[in-house]
């Protein structure tokens, strides 16, 4: 999609200027940004040229960014969002059930707090 596209773009410049700069905490958060821009990009393949072998290694990459982004704190909870939203008709029901209950209702409950 356009958007990914021009994400991909921003955040290679991004992290680019960063790294020039020194400035190591916001590139990191800008290359935690760039691997989920990526990898939504990559899920973009039609669902039924998809195995349960690839199926089984996006969920695994799913959890794994979908923690990385969360412990980087509130501004990557709609990334998380956006991750989670587009790896649903990939996911098993328990894996939907364990990503939802790990991290969807977390989001949740601390944006019902502020």
């Amino acid at each position: 999609s356009m958007d990914l596209d021009q994400s991909q773009m921003l955040l290679e410049r991004s992290i680019w200027c960063f790294e020039q700069t020194d400035i190591i905490e916001l590139a990191a958060k800008a290359r935690i940004h760039y691997s989920s821009v990526l990898f939504r990009l990559e899920i973009q393949v039609p669902n039924d040229e998809k195995n349960s072998n690839d199926v089984a290694v996006i969920e695994m990459r799913a959890a794994q960014l979908m923690e990385s982004l969360t412990k980087e704190g509130l501004f990557f909870e709609v990334e998380v969002l956006n991750i989670f939203s587009s790896m649903t008709p990939f996911l098993s029901e328990y894996a939907k059930e364990e990503l939802e209950k790990r991290f969807i209702r977390k989001i949740q409950l601390a944006g019902r707090e502020e």
